[in-house]
């Protein structure tokens, strides 16, 4: 018996979603594996070095109230505590959090941070 006319139109409907559901994740995914691919590019001979020789790559996210991401902000600077003070200085009226790659360094909160 033939399906009718509302069941093939929800499948397609159903499978039009999970498309673009699985196309997201895979945009996700192609993001990771880009900064992935960046922070490679640093090295020398674009293997993976020790944890100490990794030339620093800090980056500082500026967030809305809800946590989610504004903007970004490369930080230059040599070492975590040079890099703290320079976001520390972003930090005004949002919070910034600091990575240094994929390193999680500090949560810097406008309510509770005293410049």
């Amino acid at each position: 018996m033939p399906e009718s006319y509302p069941l093939v139109v929800e499948r397609f409907i159903v499978a039009k979603l999970w498309m673009a559901f699985s196309l997201d994740r895979l945009r996700a995914s192609a993001l990771a594996l880009n900064e992935g691919e960046e922070m490679l590019a640093d090295t020398p001979d674009d293997t993976i070095q020790p944890e100490g020789s990794l030339p620093h790559r800090y980056r500082a996210f500026i967030l809305d109230a809800d946590g989610k991401v504004l903007r970004l902000a490369p930080v230059s600077a040599q070492d975590d505590e040079a890099a703290l003070r320079l976001a520390s200085a972003m930090v005004d009226g949002h919070s910034v959090e600091l990575w240094d790659g994929m390193r999680f360094i500090e949560h810097l909160d406008p309510h509770s941070f005293a410049k």
